[in-house]
């Protein structure tokens, strides 16, 4: 089933604050390459830098530049109509990574998580990793290839669900770590961070990406707004959401959620792991050594989070899909590896796990833009069949429970009288 839908926007059953939201991401200002300069060249006085190329990535700029023999950099700068983002936060986790996992995470060189700058944004500057995005090439990677990917691959996301937290919420640097990094020493290529680097923040999922229309009130500024449930996380977020917005939605999605837990679906003890949010084709930059492709790096980790395991195994369709082709090979051969090396993958990627992804966005993010409301309205309906189809299942198992119990073998009398009679042929 879809989650996306054509239908035309209906009025009847969107609240007044949806008509604010917009129809597509807005887009990024633009910057000079004159600016640029000027801002590198503050950053690190005295030497004149090389840019490269100026890439818009739509809710960042990314910048690739030299400067005295030293190798390209990376100059990343936020939109700032990205209010959700902090820089502070992505270099700490990147470097957390870098420092606790063998993840290809690109080590952080710089940072502002202020705007107080030339170009008045926050702005990270990291290590320039080999190759070139997977996006790139996808539509023209072989069969072969894509089979040379997938335990890399697999391998990849398995680490990524292996870092775990104690519950789940939006990463956040620990209060130890500057507000900003310049470039004082080349002689240490990395940025040095002491002690713990990461911490939960106190507050909860929407305050991410808070949008206007949605969290005017406050209403989530709670002492503990961390989850260590699935249900937890579900319940907390939508009742949290209605109280800020009262509407028809968040009740309707709160009723859903009632009904997974009550059909089970919440009820699974999930660890709350590393949710690269942004994690495609986009981010996995690759290389080829002898001849066959290889992961270089990942990049976008800019809006990461720790949640329960099940949010972050969507399956990686874009592996085995090319112009809305399938290759059925290639997907079966990833299933099998991916399920070999974390059990219980299939279910959470294509059984109760597709549900309770689909509910989950809206918990943790709410409606953004339009298409959210129409990705609601079809969540809406397919639940229904889906609740029935459960719902039927339950009773198909109850009453084979009922049959059992009132069949002769279950019977006592019925026991006694066949024991009876078979001593008669002793």
């Amino acid at each position: 089933m879809g989650e996306s839908s054509d239908k035309p926007f209906s009025r009847a059953m969107a609240t007044n604050s949806h008509e604010y939201l917009p129809e597509r991401p807005r887009t990024p200002i633009h910057f000079d390459k004159g600016q640029v300069v000027e801002l590198l060249e503050s950053i690190n006085p005295g030497k004149r830098p090389l840019v490269c190329e100026m890439i818009d990535l739509g809710t960042s700029h990314w910048v690739s530049f030299q400067d005295c023999q030293v190798s390209h950099r990376i100059l990343q700068i936020t939109n700032r109509n990205d209010k959700g983002y902090n820089a502070r936060n992505q270099a700490a986790l990147q470097e957390h990574l870098a420092l606790s996992t063998s993840l290809p995470v690109p080590r952080i060189l710089a940072y502002d998580g202020t705007e107080r700058n030339l170009l008045q944004r926050q702005y990270v500057i990291q290590t320039c990793i080999a190759g070139s995005p997977l996006a790139d090439s996808i539509r023209l990677i072989s069969e072969l290839d894509r089979m040379y990917l997938i335990p890399i691959l697999a391998k990849v996301m398995h680490q990524m669900e292996n870092v775990v937290f104690q519950s789940s919420g939006r990463l956040v640097a620990a209060s130890c770590i500057a507000v900003k990094k310049g470039l004082e020493d080349e002689s240490t290529d990395t940025l040095r961070m002491p002690g713990t680097i990461l911490q939960h923040e106190a507050d909860s999922f929407v305050l991410i990406n808070p949008e206007p229309f949605l969290f005017r009130s406050g209403a989530f500024n709670r002492e503990t707004a961390t989850y260590e449930t699935l249900k937890d996380l579900m319940y907390s977020q939508f009742e949290a959401w209605y109280k800020s917005e009262p509407a028809l939605e968040p009740q309707i999605l709160y009723s859903i959620a009632k009904q997974m837990s009550t059909f089970g679906l919440l009820a699974r003890q999930e660890p709350n792991v590393l949710w690269h949010r942004e994690f495609g084709p986009d981010s996995i930059f690759v290389g080829k050594t002898n001849g066959k492709y290889d992961i270089t790096g990942i990049v976008g980790w800019h809006d990461v989070l720790s949640v329960p395991r099940v949010l972050t195994r969507k399956p990686p369709e874009w592996l085995w899909t090319v112009d809305s082709t399938i290759n059925r090979e290639v997907k079966q051969a990833f299933d099998v590896f991916m399920e070999r090396i974390s059990p219980g993958w299939r279910e959470d990627a294509y059984g109760t796990g597709y549900w309770i992804r689909r509910l989950a966005r809206f918990a943790i993010d709410q409606f953004q833009i339009r298409d959210d409301v129409y990705d609601y309205k079809i969540l809406q309906e397919d639940w229904v069949g889906e609740a029935s189809r459960l719902l039927a299942e339950l009773r198909g198992v109850g009453q084979m429970y009922q049959d059992c119990m009132s069949s002769p073998d279950m019977n006592g009398s019925s026991l006694r009288k066949k024991a009876a009679a078979s001593t008669q042929f002793k």
